[in-house]
């Protein structure tokens, strides 16, 4: 799953891959609570249609603050949002 999601957020952006690696080394890790990736999409529909083809699951697209997004799990249970911007 996780090479499927690589390759095809890695072709929603252009061929750009971008990876967050945790550390264990607290001395590194500032701060505590959660964050979010999100990622700006052209169309939220054609994002959630081309992870879906390849088998990636979606939650559905959902209007807020006249934006539509999605989300997905990466293998490691972290939440990443597509967000197309109306603006």
């Amino acid at each position: 799953m996780h090479l499927a999601i690589s390759a095809v957020l890695a072709s929603m952006l252009n061929g750009v891959v971008w990876e967050l690696v945790p550390t264990q080394d607290a001395a590194r890790r500032q701060y505590s609570g959660n964050a979010r990736l999100c990622l700006r999409v052209p169309s939220v529909a054609e994002a959630i249609r081309n992870l879906e083809a390849k088998r990636v699951p979606t939650s559905e697209a959902e209007v807020k603050d006249s934006d539509i997004l999605a989300s997905l799990k990466d293998p490691d249970g972290n939440e990443i949002c597509l967000r197309e911007y109306s603006a």
